[in-house]
């Protein structure tokens, strides 16, 4: 599965920014931590799709349908995992 160096790499990190209405800062802080917030997937979905690259949704800390935990990322690190209760 592609990395998120990789993906920033395909893309680049100014594209990443760009499209995501962030800083270079916070997009290398992304691909340190080896994934993107949820809130830039569309953009980077948009990006990806218009230069041919993959966008996995991996990359990007999103939820798995049920809601209860985070869909793993490339390192395995699945991050966190809300299995239960509604707001307080």
């Amino acid at each position: 599965m592609m990395t998120a160096l990789e993906f920033a790499n395909a893309l680049g990190r100014a594209n990443i920014a760009e499209a995501s209405g962030v800083g270079l800062t916070a997009v290398s802080n992304a691909v340190v931590r080896e994934w993107f917030p949820s809130s830039w997937y569309l953009a980077c979905k948009a990006l990806a799709d218009k230069e041919g690259v993959a966008c996995p949704p991996e990359l990007f800390k999103m939820k798995v349908a049920d809601g209860s935990q985070y869909v793993e990322t490339a390192n395995g690190a699945g991050g966190e995992n809300h299995t239960g209760g509604g707001a307080a």
